[in-house]
């Protein structure tokens, strides 16, 4: 059967005229391009809303270092040459916020709204912010303290000051103790820039009912061991994720790898995966712990662990 016949047939039954199928053919037309058109701006106003709001959080920590670049100038100025270690802690500091700067510059003209590389510098910032917001705060009180010694001094050359020499030098002994763990703080900082890390674990054991995963605390009951964790970023194409379960002997307890193939389906640093026992058909009683190893080009090394109790 020809094309014209089909439908030369489809009008009869219809009777419609082949205008009338040619206007409705028009209508149709212009409706799918209408929805067309509304699905397209309304995926850009959302797009464009999430931008906006990344640029204005940018641009708010843009201006904070600003003001914090520019005072962190001002006070290397006012620094004679007897406090070169202040002055060098403090250009260390500058390096630090311009070195910040430039990273939320670039960031600002990314389209893309990445959230991990956001909180990452965010929390840099803050990090910094508040060791030196707390060192600052001990330089006035040893500042104050001296000037009060000094004072009690000159009134009476002969009145001893145990108590306040004793304030000072513990005052003192706190400032070292913050700048020193302010200093392996940033050694920290730099050594664990870029590792992979597991954060935020959570578990729920249970078992599948009705085909819906039903909680549960009590081992007769579970079946399943639901664990949610996050990521310090994404895995390369060479690095592998692999979970063991351990009993309170630290006697290995076999799982299937059924959750290596939900992981590849996972694009984000937010993970849900669902151990399941490989030989056993449920999990034992008491307490297990679950640890997270990384591999990639033949070496493991842990990067998680996380404890599942179980009645």
């Amino acid at each position: 059967m020809t094309e014209a016949l089909v439908i030369s047939k489809i009008k009869e039954r219809l009777n419609i005229s082949s205008k009338d199928l040619f206007y409705i053919a028009i209508i149709l037309g212009l409706m799918i391009a209408l929805l067309y058109k509304i699905t397209q701006t309304s995926f850009m106003k959302k797009e464009t809303a999430l931008l906006e709001e990344k640029n204005n959080v940018l641009d708010a920590y843009l201006h904070k270092l600003d003001n914090d670049i520019k005072n962190r100038q001002i006070q290397i100025t006012n620094l004679d040459s007897t406090n070169q270690d202040q002055k060098d802690d403090l250009m260390k500091q500058l390096d630090f916020l311009k070195q910040k700067r430039k990273e939320i510059v670039k960031l600002r003209k990314e389209k893309n709204v990445s959230y991990q590389k956001i909180l990452v510098l965010t929390s840099a910032i803050a990090q910094q912010h508040a060791t030196y917001g707390k060192i600052s705060k001990l330089k006035n009180e040893l500042h104050l303290l001296q000037d009060s010694l000094s004072k009690l001094v000159n009134n009476d050359s002969h009145l001893e000051t145990p108590s306040w020499q004793y304030k000072f030098q513990s005052l003192q002994n706190s400032y070292q103790q913050v700048a020193q763990e302010n200093k392996t703080l940033k050694t920290k900082l730099s050594t664990l820039s870029g590792k992979v890390f597991a954060t935020n674990i959570h578990s729920q054991p249970g078992e599948i009912l009705r085909g819906k995963f039903d909680r549960s605390t009590r081992a007769r009951r579970t079946s399943i061991i639901q664990l949610n964790f996050k990521l310090t970023r994404l895995l390369q194409q060479q690095e592998q994720l692999i979970i063991r379960l351990f009993d309170e002997n630290e006697q290995e307890f076999a799982l299937k790898t059924d959750y290596l193939q939900e992981l590849l389906g996972q694009a984000s640093t937010n993970k849900t995966i669902y151990l399941k026992p490989a030989q056993a058909k449920r999990f034992s009683r008491g307490k297990s712990t679950v640890k997270l190893f990384l591999t990639c080009n033949g070496k493991t090394k842990p990067i998680g662990i996380h404890s599942v109790y179980l009645r």
